[in-house]
């Protein structure tokens, strides 16, 4: 029996992407069943199969047009392949078409797919004026790409709506806020924000159902990071306003963990900072909290805390277990407070910098080289330290393999003291909405 082609161009490259699909399956079955006949597979038995797939390759060479319909199996992650609606991306990308010399319709190069989300976002004007990451960086078209194929923007869609009078708190240093705000755009995207006014700063987030996106680099009074600019809301040590957030002393008394917000009356007020001088456009006194709410957690509440980057890592991460810790002993004894909310540890994104085979940051940085593709994280001293975790907290974003999208990075890039390399912040859209993806995916 004959078999029939679909008519439309844009069924037709449905199919196309299908059938690269499945050749991706194929191959990625066989070179498993192959390493694991010659018994090549590296870390513990406990280590997830992910970790023997081939990974990414230089998707495109910087500065190419790519065509689309030749290239999109390279981004194809095997565990999104049976998500049905992460195959159809033309109904999220409405992939644009050109006519050939022949008239055909064509897909354009991946430079004209559209971005997951832009600056209809209203956090992205927060962002961008301090750190410059939207649609820059090495490979910010393959990095758009790739959050759209990971089904990052269908899976904060399908799980925002069930989320009903619950909050969602991210904690810790500017790649934490990045991954606040590849999550507060998907949700704006998604249409789960409350209103277009329903945000303050790039802090807090009113969606519908009455839940909430709080970030905060300051909340539980764990983490430092001896910024050079404080941000316009780091709590004063004496400002009695902030007593009882020790999240470790209020673990101890066996009391709720608070955390201090803006109200949504802020929203008029703050303004993104000035690129030049790192100062908000809008002054406010300090101690003047008439802008600012104590915000009481709740047991339908979930945390995600990561020990950042920073050169006070070492301290933030003995605080961390000392909470962890705490936590568990009043578990065990049946003496936990009944509103702590749920606490979980995001897995520090890896760094990609030149000269090290784990990719960390050391000075100097050679300016004529890039990021890493690909690092080793098995002696990694972070890695290390994060999996001694296990089994204390439950740990998210190891199963992204990160480590293997370092042409996603910054790269070189501006910045107030001149230029650096930058192989710690992400291009957006980007991998940190696939964090942000496994967020979601981690509350339910």
């Amino acid at each position: 029996m004959p078999i029939t082609l679909p008519s439309s161009a844009s069924e037709r490259l449905k199919l196309l992407l299908a059938l690269f699909a499945l050749s991706r399956i194929i191959y990625l079955v066989v070179e498993i069943g192959r390493e694991a006949k010659t018994n090549n597979f590296r870390g513990s038995g406990s280590e997830k199969i992910t970790n023997s797939i081939p990974p990414i390759q230089g998707l495109f060479p910087v500065g190419q047009r790519r065509r689309l319909d030749t290239h999109l199996s390279q981004f194809v992650d095997p565990k999104s392949i049976l998500n049905k609606q992460q195959m159809q991306i033309s109904t999220d990308i409405s992939i644009a078409k050109s006519a050939d010399t022949d008239g055909n319709e064509v897909p354009v190069s991946v430079e004209d797919v559209p971005l997951v989300y832009d600056y209809k976002c209203p956090d992205l004007n927060w962002v961008e004026s301090q750190e410059g990451m939207f649609g820059k960086g090495i490979d910010p078209s393959g990095a758009n790409i790739l959050s759209h194929l990971s089904g990052t923007l269908a899976a904060v869609s399908e799980t925002l709506p069930l989320l009903k009078d619950r909050k969602t708190i991210i904690i810790g240093d500017s790649l934490m806020h990045q991954i606040y705000i590849s999550l507060s755009c998907l949700s704006h995207r998604a249409g789960a924000w409350e209103s277009v006014d329903s945000f303050v700063a790039d802090r807090r987030v009113w969606l519908k159902n009455g839940s909430e996106l709080i970030y905060s680099p300051w909340a539980s009074r764990i983490l430092h990071f001896n910024w050079k600019n404080p941000t316009h809301d780091k709590p004063s040590s004496d400002d009695p306003f902030y007593d009882n957030m020790d999240w470790v002393e209020a673990c101890q008394k066996r009391e709720p963990f608070l955390l201090h917000s803006y109200k949504k009356a802020a929203n008029s007020v703050l303004k993104p900072e000035d690129v030049s001088t790192r100062i908000p456009t809008l002054s406010i006194d300090p101690k003047d909290h008439s802008l600012q709410e104590k915000v009481v957690l709740t047991r339908e509440d979930t945390v995600f805390v990561s020990g950042s980057l920073h050169s006070r890592r070492a301290e933030n991460m003995r605080k961390l277990n000392h909470l962890f810790d705490c936590m568990e002993e009043a578990r065990l004894s049946n003496e936990d407070h009944p509103g702590w909310p749920t606490i979980k540890y995001i897995a520090s994104p890896p760094q990609h910098f030149p000269g090290s085979v784990d990719g960390h940051y050391a000075r100097p940085v050679d300016l004529s080289k890039t990021c890493l593709q690909t690092v080793d994280l098995t002696n990694n001293r972070f890695y290390k330290e994060e999996s001694r975790l296990e089994g204390k907290v439950s740990i998210i974003g190891r199963e992204i393999e990160a480590s293997k999208m370092g042409q996603f990075h910054m790269g070189l890039r501006p910045t107030l003291d001149g230029k650096v390399v930058d192989c710690t912040h992400w291009t957006m859209p980007g991998v940190t909405d696939i964090y942000a993806k496994e967020i979601v995916n981690s509350i339910f």
